[in-house]
């Protein structure tokens, strides 16, 4: 259930969270000793940590440490571990009976994640993939979304789990607000067609397709709402060749198409280039494409007039701690409190 406020912080983080922003009004920016304490209590022991200096990620101040084992982004403003990163990376070990299990990696992302702070009860875990990288080690990727009326917001999480030894490899977290209405102008069936035509597919199907809040390519710039599709490709490609599918996006309130990661494989050739294309042969005319098969649509549903979107993890910290930050204005949603059913968890 959607609430004004995403739950309670789980004790370490709170803890942690505390010490450093303060606990009235007055409160100022994070210091670095005051990072280190954050990133110690994170990760349950305490290293030499360097001041890295500071940076700006996506709409966040941040405060950068590094140690031999590891590097971390601290927010400047909450305290919030944003980035973590180990070193060297996965373990080379040889796999044998201790390594570890999906449900397992999942369980030690989700413990990771609660010394963090994030509340975890709304966010959908979008999927779980086990990669072998050979004598690069073993991962587990696991990524969450944060849903509103089944729009994806600005927000999502990734942690890695080394598959060999549990221990978190990897973890980046950003959490924006919502500052766009959220009702689409094109339907999902004029974005997926006008893709499909685009990229000359007669008989399209695409894995998933939903509405997701994110930015122009000019980040942190504009938010636009997006018509995402995953893993398009022309019916009856065999699974092996799917990872050279196209991942498209399409703007749900222009009808534009916005652009796509597509393969040097699937690339439209140009008359004249150097792909064996004669300037003398006519094109054939595009033909019109079928109606595109979407095995996955993320439903959204109409927002209420009164309904907002739920508080950012950073928000949370600071009303939590200073009562600052407690109604943000945002566009397309103002007012009381709301319940809303968000992504089903699936991996």
């Amino acid at each position: 259930m959607m609430k004004a406020i995403r739950g309670s912080f789980l004790a370490a983080g709170i803890v942690a969270l505390l010490f450093v922003v303060g606990t009235g009004p007055a409160a100022c920016e994070v210091t670095p000793s005051q990072a280190e304490a954050v990133a110690d209590a994170v990760l349950q022991r305490h290293l030499t940590w360097q001041l890295g200096g500071s940076s700006f990620e996506f709409r966040r101040s941040v405060i950068i440490l590094f140690a031999p084992e590891a590097n971390v982004f601290v927010d400047a403003s909450t305290g919030v571990m944003t980035h973590y990163a180990s070193h060297p990376g996965l373990s080379k070990a040889t796999p044998d009976a201790s390594a570890i299990g999906a449900d397992q990696a999942l369980a030690n992302a989700q413990a990771f994640l609660a010394r963090v702070g994030i509340p975890l009860q709304e966010w959908t875990v979008r999927s779980l993939k086990h990669f072998d990288h050979g004598t690069g080690g073993q991962e587990y990727e696991i990524e969450w979304s944060l849903y509103y009326y089944g729009v994806e917001m600005p927000a999502y999480l990734t942690v890695d789990i080394d598959a060999l030894t549990g221990d978190v490899d990897d973890y980046i977290m950003v959490d924006d607000p919502l500052t766009i209405p959220i009702q689409p102008h094109v339907t999902v069936e004029q974005a997926a067609a006008a893709v499909a035509r685009r990229m000359g597919f007669t008989h399209p199907v695409v894995d998933r397709a939903e509405l997701s809040a994110w930015y122009t390519s000019d980040h942190p710039g504009p938010e636009r709402l997006f018509w995402s599709f995953e893993n398009m490709r022309e019916a009856g490609t065999p699974p092996e060749s799917r990872n050279r599918a196209m991942m498209a996006e399409v703007d749900a309130v222009t009808g534009e198409f916005v652009g796509a990661g597509i393969p040097m494989s699937m690339q439209r050739r140009q008359p004249g280039s150097k792909t064996g294309h004669n300037p003398g042969s006519k094109p054939k005319p595009p033909q019109k494409p079928a109606p595109v098969v979407i095995a996955h649509l993320q439903a959204n549903l109409p927002v209420p007039p009164k309904a907002k979107p739920p508080l950012t993890v950073f928000q949370e910290v600071k009303l939590k701690t200073t009562g600052v930050g407690a109604n943000p204005t945002r566009a397309g949603a103002s007012g009381g409190k709301t319940s809303a059913p968000h992504g089903n968890t699936s991996y």
